[in-house]
């Protein structure tokens, strides 16, 4: 009996029951499709099974440092070599945030997101000059936004041979032990940066264990949080800024210009050039570039995959029909990431300032497109604002 699988061209048929030439590679598809399928289903009666944790977002300090264990082969690898219950290692910044050095580089999430079967948390010692030396190593992850990861650095550290391939790059707990150590804070004593593995930070007797009073076991979490990694668009941000950057090195290296570590190395090396005809040139090669790369565009993707669905979201939110588990989570959520939000829209104006004075200071293009930008990102940040607190409003409501 010949049939035709769905969405398959008119001339590729399968046969039901016949294993035989042409015809067993749409049967492998079905199949593969069926296991996905059953694997899905797994993994949710899974989800809905096991319990989580997560952050007590209020309870946290600016650089508590928190660690847990990620699904990928790297992860186990780490673990195993390092006897430890935990492979990856990040860093709460304040404001409903934390930093972290993953395959995106290093970025910024909100701490609501952080949703995990094992998590431990610890906080330096010490009192309030502690708590100030910690802060400072929160604030010093600003210099290494963007920063591309180090993976072969994360797996060579634990033999003690670190690459020197690309020294802009960095893993979880070398990104940590640096902004410790620029605090003025060796976070793991007698031991650089780049030999810090999550286990040795973990164990470290330079901080307490805080992990009972800053975390809390639900069950009422957001899949896609938990059944493996989601991208956000700071993701693909970091991929785009990563992109302009090795887009421009070779016009530094040409003029035998000192190579900048960072995009916004770039930046302050444009807007400080004497050169005239040279910093003429860099305006408008930078200018081509976030074009060609994407990051002009980027915020119209915003409209599109991230304010719609949530607008969506919004509408469809009947608050009557979620358990009291799922409205607790909700508002939880909601009520941290809006503060995030806020705290984020407030940087986006002083961005938007920085970047106007710039221009007006300079009159180059690049400035001017960087002023508009930030203004844009913090006009979408203000406008789901307002649709999280009415969607907070309908729970509370409840």
């Amino acid at each position: 009996m010949q049939g035709q699988l769905p969405g398959q061209p008119s001339n590729l048929t399968f046969a039901w029951g016949i294993e035989s030439g042409s015809e067993l590679a749409p049967a492998e598809l079905f199949m593969t499709k069926l296991k996905e399928r059953l694997l899905q289903r797994w993994r949710t009666w899974r989800l809905q099974r096991r319990p989580y944790f997560m952050l007590e977002v209020e309870a946290m300090r600016p650089g508590d440092v928190i660690f847990s264990t990620e699904r990928a082969a790297s992860s186990f690898l780490i673990r195993l070599r390092t006897w430890s219950d935990y492979s990856h290692a990040s860093i709460y910044l304040g404001d409903g945030l934390y930093g972290e050095a993953v395959g995106a580089g290093v970025r910024v999430r909100a701490a609501t997101t952080m949703v995990k079967e094992r998590l431990k948390v610890v906080r330096l010692k010490g009192g309030a000059q502690s708590e100030r030396a910690a802060r400072a190593a929160a604030d010093e992850i600003n210099q290494y936004l963007h920063a591309p990861y180090a993976l072969a650095g994360a797996l060579l550290s634990l033999s003690g041979s670190v690459p020197s391939q690309d020294p802009r790059a960095l893993f979880c707990s070398q990104l940590i032990a640096q902004c410790y150590a620029d605090a003025g804070v060796a976070a793991v004593k007698g031991l650089d940066p780049t030999k810090v593995t999550p286990a040795v930070l973990a164990n470290s007797d330079m901080f307490d264990d805080v992990t009972a009073a800053v975390t809390f076991k639900t069950r009422a979490v957001a899949q896609h949080l938990v059944l493996g990694e989601f991208e956000t668009l700071s993701d693909r941000e970091n991929a785009i800024i990563e992109e302009m950057y090795r887009r421009l090195r070779p016009f530094f290296a040409d003029r035998g210009m000192p190579m900048p570590k960072l995009w916004t190395d770039m930046l302050r090396i444009l807007a400080d050039l004497v050169n005239a005809p040279v910093q003429s040139e860099l305006d408008r090669k930078i200018i081509t570039t976030m074009k060609e790369a994407g990051y002009v565009d980027l915020l119209g993707v915003v409209g599109d995959e991230v304010i719609k669905p949530f607008a969506d979201w919004l509408t469809a939110l009947e608050p009557s029909k979620l358990s009291d588990d799922q409205v607790a989570l909700y508002k939880y959520s909601l009520g941290n990431n809006m503060a995030a939000l806020k705290r984020q829209a407030e940087i986006d104006l002083d961005n938007q300032q920085f970047w106007t004075e710039e221009w007006q200071r300079t009159d180059l293009a690049t400035f001017q497109v960087l002023a508009k930008y930030s203004e844009t990102q913090r006009n979408q940040r203000l406008g789901m604002i307002a649709m999280g607190e009415t969607a907070l409003e309908k729970l509370r409501s409840r």
